[in-house]
């Protein structure tokens, strides 16, 4: 998978150890600390910044290898290569629709 190469896959299995503990990929982002901290009160629903807790050198390395990504794709796109279905995805998308 692009982004993720031995260095990430080593770590991640070294750190978590069964992945299969997690029942959704929203409780493995929330022990990594990727979820936002949440300021909701009724019906509205606000989040702040990433909470920062949870396993500090994971995170480093999955937002390293996801932030490679985008480059890649952008980088493909200006030279006029053919894009991956993932490098395409990474370029146009829109980071309101995940709020």
């Amino acid at each position: 998978m692009p982004g993720v190469g031995l260095l990430t896959a080593t770590a991640l299995v070294a750190s978590v150890g069964h992945i299969h503990a997690f029942r959704r990929g929203r409780q493995f982002a929330s022990w990594l600390g990727l979820t936002p901290r949440e300021h909701s009160s009724g019906t509205r629903r606000r989040r702040g910044a990433i909470t920062k807790q949870g396993h500090r050198y994971l995170r480093s390395l999955l937002t390293h290898g996801a932030r490679s990504v985008v480059l890649a794709g952008h980088r493909r796109q200006r030279t006029g290569t053919a894009c991956t279905p993932l490098h395409q995805g990474a370029v146009t998308m829109d980071p309101v629709r995940f709020e």
